[in-house]
């Protein structure tokens, strides 16, 4: 007995447009499966970033989760066995700084920027900081890291809930 010989109303028109919604649905799922492999949604190659300017490199993670740890590496050359890192303060007032590797020997705040001073090896080439810091608001974040005296490297963090 064939399906078409029984007395059941068929609404086809009805029927396409679920259909369509069903392959909207899958390519929206899938595009979000892209977006997290990409990094939109954790650690990938779209979620963090690195950028020289000069003899200074900044690592740091273009998006953030509020309240959880990140981090933002500064690496640069030392001059008179010590580095000067520059951190704006527009940035330090949107995340708050829970650890800094290594240690700093001093630190002095100017007008518009945070001054970390590293001790180094007379022999070193270069020197790495890492700042470990937690955001403390959500949206756009913009900072400036860089070495006292030299060049320095814009960047900006988008911070999601």
């Amino acid at each position: 007995m064939a399906y078409r010989d029984l007395e059941i109303d068929e609404e086809m028109g009805f029927q396409r447009v679920g259909w369509r919604l069903e392959r909207v649905g899958w390519v929206v799922f899938a595009l979000i499966i892209v977006a997290a492999l990409a990094g939109l949604c954790g650690p990938g190659p779209l979620s963090s970033s690195t950028t020289r300017e000069g003899s200074v490199e900044v690592q740091y993670d273009r998006l953030l989760r509020l309240e959880a740890q990140v981090t933002l590496a500064v690496t640069g050359v030392p001059e008179g066995g010590e580095l000067h890192v520059t951190l704006s303060s527009a940035y330090l007032e949107d995340v708050r700084i829970e650890e800094v590797i290594p240690e700093p020997a001093s630190v002095e705040t100017a007008a518009d920027h945070v001054v970390y001073t590293f001790a180094a090896a007379a022999d070193a080439e270069e020197l790495r900081a890492v700042f470990v810091a937690k955001p403390e608001r959500i949206g756009r974040l913009r900072g400036e890291a860089g070495v006292e005296g030299g060049p320095s490297v814009s960047f900006t963090q988008y911070v999601f809930p």
